[in-house]
């Protein structure tokens, strides 16, 4: 009996003897094509396909002799005669792409019922590779360009068979098995956005709601980098409904033929066995593991940063740290930097640091031309390895990352915080701050909790009664994260300093601050490369001078050039378009908030040639002012970042002298 396999390295056996090493070259692809086409092929044809370039003649004759030495080999089954050519079908045989695609493609159309599970695992377990893997034969483009396609369509259904498997694992309820083949089909193609939706749904079919969140913004990062598109209605959609809270999924249960409801809740099913659809006590324990980030921000590959990284990860560790703030100017990669080390954080949180979610996510952060271990080294290299998360001690068993864009009340994120470990909904929670906070420290000193606060500026400052109470609470909040004993930490990011972080109390050892600058020069060129936007070494330190090593404002601009110049760095930095549309917004929105003293403070340290003393800067001022309005005026923009100390005298931010000299109003 003859076998032969073409998925992978092709592999063919006659009887006992392997003919792997008598069939290469042009017979192999011969042998191949007349398997996979199934039907009688004319010598024109074959010979065309073969000897593409040859006279009629040469190629024909060529094809005689290849047809003889063949049929030395498998005898009867080639079938030869004055016209054609042909696989002999009626002897015995066996062809892993006819098995493959006999029971598997008529899946594919959506009248026709799908495989039963155990005989779909075993056509899946057929592909071992790509079809005719690392075979390749010269000056036949014919031949290639028909493997290539086979190649795709083979791929193609394999895909299709991994949708269907996970598809029938999720309607099983065996989550586990369906996240682990839609993980392989990821790796496969990360751009695929119905594989995304498949893993939302099966992520919050098992209770991972937040994890299921962050698919969503994997795949719109996916989408972008590999197609350039935004995701379909259908797959914000069923962002949106898992986002709500609670969202139903229709499923079959092995014993159940019809369809039932089952409830997916906002919070994971707790070690206990106490969750949703459980028969535990009708008062349900404290999740052993609660992770909720679904506002986290999902980055590209970190660039840079690698003290940072380090810091911080030693502070969140096991330095004891109550009260960690990144701050500086807008723009400078804050919540990026954050969510890096926050992301680590979690994957430790759900105890399996080598878990298909995040060879998933690593595969589709990190560069296209790395391979699993260089990604694993940068990974580690990045994040000051996971060392320190392994700690079952140390270990944050509750992440909670919540933005502060829309600035909600400090009252909310109180209850939001609370919510996980209390048999309540919102409603039946306290609405006073005091009452809240009381509940939220006796959680705190129980559970090792890490609560992240994004954009903290926004909340602490404003000139509405509304806006100045709630600042206060906030402020209050960050005080007692400081003052009270407890095992868990509270992570800011802010563009303005919190009042909890004065000089004084940061020599308290629990209390953390990062003061982010912009990239060096040698980082701004990793930071563009990473971004696909080649540019030579020169151009690079131009954009970095014009940016002050911004990363947001670098990315803008290399998109600008890539859209108006055509990639053209050097027309770029001739018409001197510092700041065009909407780059720079987020300065804009910061200068906004400024008075006029404080611009005019401003302005005399830009047309200085050097540093300003505090009374040098006080005699030049035109304004009729008094003095403490002066120093509060100074007090507020050096904790904005936008103007530095430097012993007794002040000096502009390098990003504020640029944006003044660009944009900002005169």
């Amino acid at each position: 009996m003859l076998k032969a396999r073409f998925l992978g390295t092709p592999y063919i056996e006659f009887g006992a003897d392997s003919l792997q090493l008598s069939i290469t070259g042009r017979g192999l692809a011969l042998f191949t094509y007349l398997c996979i086409t199934s039907q009688p092929a004319s010598r024109s044809e074959l010979a065309d396909l073969l000897w593409y370039g040859q006279s009629e003649q040469k190629s024909k004759a060529n094809l005689r002799y290849q047809l003889r030495d063949l049929r030395k080999i498998i005898g009867d089954y080639l079938v030869v005669d004055a016209q054609t050519v042909a696989f002999n079908r009626d002897l015995p045989h066996w062809i892993d792409t006819t098995s493959f695609m006999t029971y598997l493609a008529p899946s594919l159309h959506a009248t026709t019922a799908p495989v039963e599970l155990t005989i779909l695992q075993e056509l899946l377990n057929l592909y071992t590779g790509e079809f005719m893997a690392g075979f390749h034969i010269q000056d036949a483009p014919n031949f290639e360009r028909w493997m290539l396609v086979q190649r795709r369509h083979f791929h193609d259904v394999m895909i299709y068979g991994l949708q269907l498997a996970a598809q029938q694992h999720l309607e099983l309820g065996d989550y586990a098995a369906g996240l682990e083949l839609n993980q392989y089909l990821l790796t496969s193609e990360p751009w695929r956005e119905e594989a995304h939706r498949q893993r939302m749904i099966l992520l919050a079919a098992s209770g991972q709601r937040s994890a299921a969140l962050m698919q969503y913004e994997i795949c719109c990062q996916a989408l972008e980098e590999e197609l350039d598109v935004s995701p379909m209605d259908e797959t914000t959609s069923l962002y949106k409904q898992i986002k709500s809270g609670l969202w139903y999924l229709d499923q079959k249960k092995n014993h159940v033929q019809d369809h039932q409801s089952v409830a997916v809740r906002a919070y994971p099913t707790n070690r206990n066995g106490i969750g949703p659809g459980s028969t535990g006590a009708a008062e349900p324990a404290v999740p052993a593991i609660h992770c909720d980030i679904g506002s986290m921000p999902i980055g590209g590959q970190l660039v840079g940063r690698r003290q940072e990284v380090a810091a911080l990860n030693q502070w969140l560790a096991d330095d004891g740290g109550q009260l960690i703030a990144i701050l500086g100017l807008g723009g400078q990669g804050k919540s990026a930097l954050a969510a890096s080390v926050v992301q680590v954080h979690y994957i430790n949180a759900q105890s399996d640091a080598n878990s298909p979610y995040l060879q998933t996510q690593l595969h589709l952060r990190q560069p296209k031309h790395d391979d699993a271990q260089s990604i694993k080294h940068r990974l580690s290299v990045s994040v000051n390895s996971h060392e320190p998360f392994l700690d079952a001690e140390n270990k944050y068993t509750h992440i909670i990352w919540r933005s502060l864009e829309r600035r909600p009340s400090c009252v909310e994120i109180l209850q939001d915080w609370i919510l996980p470990f209390k048999n309540a909904s919102r409603t039946q929670l306290p609405t006073n701050f005091e009452q809240l906070v009381a509940t939220l420290f006796e959680i705190v000193e129980q559970h090792r909790c890490l609560f992240v606060l994004d954009g903290v500026d926004r909340v602490i400052q404003g000139d509405d009664p509304h806006a100045a109470t709630d600042a206060t609470a906030y402020e209050a909040l960050f005080r007692l994260f400081t003052e009270r004993s407890h095992r868990s930490c509270l992570l800011l990011t802010s563009r303005m300093r919190p009042a909890a972080l004065t000089h004084l109390q940061r020599q308290n050892k629990l209390i953390r601050s990062l003061e982010l600058e912009g990239f060096s020069p040698e980082d701004s060129q990793e930071f563009l490369d990473a971004h696909g936007f080649t540019v030579d070494s020169m151009h690079s330190r131009l954009l970095h001078q014009h940016y002050a090593g911004n990363p947001r404002l670098l990315r803008q601009a290399a998109n600008l050039i890539h859209d108006l110049f055509c990639g053209d760095v050097a027309a770029y930095v001739q018409e001197e378009l510092y700041f065009l549309g909407e780059m720079g917004a987020t300065l804009d929105e910061q200068f906004a908030s400024l008075s006029p003293l404080e611009l005019q403070i401003m302005r005399i340290l830009l047309e200085s040639e050097e540093v300003l003393s505090r009374k040098t800067l006080w005699e030049q001022l035109s304004l009729p002012i008094h003095k403490s309005e002066y120093y509060q005026a100074l007090l507020k923009m050096q904790n904005a970042y936008l103007i530095r100390p430097q012993n007794d005298c002040f000096q502009l931010a390098a990003l504020s002298a640029i944006y003044l000299t660009q944009r900002a109003p005169q």
